[in-house]
């Protein structure tokens, strides 16, 4: 029993270095750092970039988890967000040129819902601009563009292994890179950094009551809901704070091996569901070649928040899964300094999205099911 007590530190140790070297193949990359949530790779990164006493500014979409946003907000970096296209989810070529233009020292770069967005080309805008590159990879982990993977592009990655992403173990993330010097930094930033988070569960119960007090009341009285919004982010940010846990390393692996079939079994649910509700109001998201769906996400154009909740709480009520992630992000900083902007394309997406689940625990037979009982709901609320 001593010995196995005394060796164990060194097996998980090897195992997460295993995991490193397995993912840096998988991507192509020549560095990957294991941490506890890909958001706190996004905050070391952004610590390690932070020039003293001088301002900084980072581009990133304002329809997205808001994990990012709080990481961004505790390296004590300037959020300037980006509207998006409603038809993909992603920053287009334009928006990205207006906040190049405006004058910014990074760019988060987020393929949303595994819609694989054009990394490649944005990526070498900020090289010749000398702006850091970060590809937000967590939902698209196992995507390809261009015939390299997502997680492949710029001067850093994000990858996620948290909840409902392609490979799920609850916990944990990576930053992928090609420069070892900067991998170097990361390890070190993490093994001195001490102001993790211990008390995880209540911080994100707290935030969870008060997000969907405020989510509710957008489809109960709009008017004024906004601004419920406001502050949030200061009650999220310790969240990005998780330590990596090198006993996930394991089953992280184990699950790796069958990335392909995942990604292949997200895109014929996807499909599924796409070919199910064609003769519906719905309007799929309009997916690249190389995406790999994080869930089946549509919108109903023209819908209001009201009608948006109405519609998600009945299919809800005959036991499916359906969301409608993510509110703006832009919203959340009412109290927090930043601008107020408005984001009309966010705001539209925000209103009129609906989310379907593809993942492991969704079978076919639970696809069909799912569409049949959003058919239904949508004749009764008159949107067939």
């Amino acid at each position: 029993m001593c010995c196995y007590q005394s060796a164990l530190p060194a097996i998980v140790k090897t195992e997460t270095v295993q995991l490193e070297h397995q993912v840096a193949e998988l991507t192509s990359r020549g560095e990957a750092v294991a941490l506890g949530r890909a958001a706190f790779g996004l905050f070391a990164l952004l610590s390690l970039w932070k020039i003293a006493n001088a301002p900084q500014k980072i581009a990133l979409p304002s329809f997205l988890c808001q994990s990012p946003l709080a990481a961004v907000l505790h390296a004590g970096w300037e959020p300037v967000f980006c509207d998006i296209d409603v038809e993909t989810g992603n920053v287009s070529d334009s928006e990205w040129q207006r906040v190049f233009d405006a004058g910014v020292d990074a760019v988060l770069f987020v393929h949303l819902f595994g819609n694989v967005g054009n990394a490649a080309s944005v990526a070498d805008l900020c090289r010749k601009k000398g702006i850091y590159f970060i590809e937000d990879a967590a939902q698209s982990f196992g995507g390809t563009l261009q015939n390299k993977p997502c997680g492949s592009f710029g001067d850093a990655s994000l990858i996620s292994f948290g909840h409902t992403k392609i490979i799920d173990v609850k916990h944990g993330g990576m930053v992928l890179t090609d420069d070892g010097s900067l991998a170097d930094q990361i390890r070190k930033f993490t093994d001195t950094y001490s102001g993790f988070t211990s008390d995880s569960a209540s911080v994100a119960a707290k935030f969870l009551e008060m997000f969907y007090a405020a989510r509710n009341q957008l489809g109960i009285k709009p008017e004024g809901a906004r601004e419920a919004f406001g502050g949030l982010m200061s009650i999220y940010k310790p969240l990005v704070l998780s330590r990596w846990n090198p006993a996930a390393a394991e089953e992280i692996s184990a699950q790796l091996t069958r990335l392909e079939s995942a990604a292949e079994q997200r895109n014929e649910k996807s499909l599924e569901y796409m070919d199910l509700l064609s003769d519906t109001a719905l309007v799929p998201l309009r997916m690249t070649a190389g995406s790999v769906p994080w869930r089946a996400v549509f919108r109903l154009p023209g819908i209001d928040w009201a009608e948006q909740k109405a519609l998600s709480d009945a299919v809800r009520l005959e036991s499916i899964d359906i969301s409608n992630w993510y509110i703006p992000s832009h919203w959340m900083m009412a109290r927090d300094g930043s601008s107020t902007a408005q984001l009309g394309f966010t705001e539209s997406l925000s209103q009129e999205i609906f989310q379907l689940w593809v993942d492991d625990r969704t079978s076919m037979d639970r696809v069909k099911k799912s569409a049949s009982v959003f058919i239904s709901k949508l004749d009764k609320a008159g949107y067939g």
